[in-house]
């Protein structure tokens, strides 16, 4: 008697369902609703994300032989707050046609490929691990645009030198964090290849326009770093 009644439970829910699927079907014809409305589907375009990451690096910790004395931009990262940056997303390729004469200057000194001097390489890298995961916010101009204005605004060198934190010496990774925490009035990241100071990240919000603190990922770096001249 109850595998009867199962049996007569199986296909009630069934019918239930095929019911609940023809009425969202027909409502779709009258109303022309197209069929992602109510049933929606993963786009192919940017991947989301929450906020940004921006990274400078000390050149003289890529190439000691580096005659700069400014730290320079890694990267723009879009970012979750989970999982860190967003990588190789759907998006659209670099396209060097988009890099104009005057954002090429602007990039050379704030964007250099400090490792292998191949500048156009770096950003078409860069954009097409990171920056196209951005496109359904910024174009790829406003992208390297958004990097660059960035770097204008976060001196890293001056900040540490106005705390009396200057190359050639070592510090602790308290006095070098307090001192970028101090300008930017937000916790930072900074990351070191083994004892030698090697990035700072500062975090913006998802359209870049505030510092937020950056509080998802931790510093790498021991107790003493050496800020390698």
């Amino acid at each position: 008697m109850s595998s009867i009644k199962s049996s007569l439970l199986f296909h009630l829910y069934v019918l239930l369902a095929i019911l609940v699927l023809y009425n969202l079907y027909t409502l779709i014809a009258i109303f022309h609703l197209p069929v992602s409305s109510v049933f929606p589907t993963q786009t192919s375009g940017a991947t989301p994300y929450e906020f940004l990451m921006f990274t400078q690096q000390w050149p003289k910790a890529v190439n000691e032989s580096s005659p700069l004395a400014q730290f320079t931009i890694h990267g723009l990262w879009p970012s979750k707050y989970k999982s860190g940056p967003v990588l190789r997303c759907n998006g659209t390729d670099f396209d060097e046609n988009k890099m104009t004469p005057d954002l090429e200057k602007k990039l050379n000194i704030s964007w250099p490929d400090v490792e292998k001097g191949n500048n156009m390489g770096f950003w078409e890298y860069e954009y097409n691990k990171h920056g196209r995961c951005s496109e359904e916010t910024f174009s790829q101009t406003e992208y390297f645009e958004l990097a660059n204005k960035m770097w204008g605004k976060l001196d890293i060198a001056q900040m540490l030198a106005n705390r009396s934190i200057v190359p050639g010496k070592n510090y602790t990774t308290s006095e070098v964090v307090a001192a970028i925490k101090k300008a930017t009035q937000h916790n930072i990241t900074i990351r070191c290849k083994g004892q030698i100071l090697h990035e700072v990240i500062v975090c913006y919000d998802h359209d870049g326009k505030q510092v937020i603190d950056c509080d998802r990922d931790k510093s790498n770096c021991g107790q003493s770093i050496s800020y390698v001249k």
